[in-house]
């Protein structure tokens, strides 16, 4: 299955000749494609193939999200797995996590995040009317994953459909209710030396801080993450880019702990008429 960094450094390639330039009718084809597969593309627990097994935040249990049936061949080898950390006489099936009610949810989201001793109190101040799907809690362990290994995460979506309240409940959760969460708000007005001003105050702070406790069991609860929220709607992507994939900024490194997120809306063909 091929990932999104390899579909762009694919299409990267497509777009060129063999001398190194850009071929601008190729571009257009691959982006009308591109953005014609959107929805294909949008992650739901459906989307989950093949399936997943990770580790809970504990680092000794680990959970199974699939949608393979019993009897599949996938299945039952997942399912032996699955009961080779329980030490009980009966086989526990999988658990269908399409069927789960929001409080079911948010019990497994307790145990993938290690909150057990936080207490059901805490953790429903936190959450407050937050609703939990299958769809958000593959999204929020697909997030988790990513920043434990490093990988910035970008989200796209439309306006509302809540991105940025995924981000905020996942911080609270991790950081038990004080989220380790820096945000800024990208708009038309923003340049390079916003960004660069912000990132440098975060930078900081993270330098300046006592905060050098050696996390034994490589948890994400360590790491400070800084969301940029609509970066689409800016002119300092090359920035942007550089702070996401080098950790630097205009050749500056920036301190191990920094985790970058972003979100963005979805791009849109723009029509034109003809005779306009």
């Amino acid at each position: 299955m091929i990932g999104p960094y390899n579909e762009i450094i694919l299409n990267q390639r497509n777009i060129m000749n063999q001398k190194g330039e850009f071929n601008a009718k190729k571009i257009n084809e691959i982006a009308v494609k591109n953005l014609s597969d959107t929805i294909d593309k949008r992650i739901s627990f459906e989307k989950i193939k093949p399936s997943l097994v990770f580790f809970n935040e504990d680092i000794e249990t680990f959970s199974i999200t699939t949608t393979s049936k019993k009897g599949d061949e996938e299945y039952e080898q997942l399912l032996r797995l699955y009961n080779s950390q329980n030490f009980q006489r009966n086989e526990i099936p999988l658990i269908n996590y399409r069927n789960l009610t929001n409080e079911e949810l948010l019990y497994h989201i307790i145990n993938a995040l290690n909150l057990n001793a936080l207490g059901m109190d805490k953790i429903k101040s936190i959450i407050k009317s937050y609703c939990f799907t299958s769809d958000n809690f593959i999204k929020m362990i697909l997030i988790l994953l990513r920043i434990r290994a490093g990988i910035p995460v970008i989200m796209m979506g439309e306006t509302g459909c809540g991105k940025t309240s995924l981000i905020k409940i996942l911080s609270s959760l991790l950081n038990r209710g004080s989220m380790n969460l820096k945000i800024m708000n990208i708009h038309a007005g923003i340049e390079d030396k916003d960004i660069i001003e912000f990132i440098e105050k975060v930078n900081n702070e993270v330098l300046e801080s006592n905060n050098n406790i050696i996390d034994i069991n490589n948890t994400s609860n360590n790491k400070i993450w800084v969301f940029f929220d609509e970066i689409n709607t800016c002119n300092s992507m090359g920035l942007l880019s550089e702070i996401f994939y080098n950790h630097s900024y205009y050749g500056k490194k920036l301190d191990d702990k920094l985790t970058f997120i972003a979100a963005c809306n979805p791009y849109r063909l723009k029509q034109i008429k003809e005779g306009s």
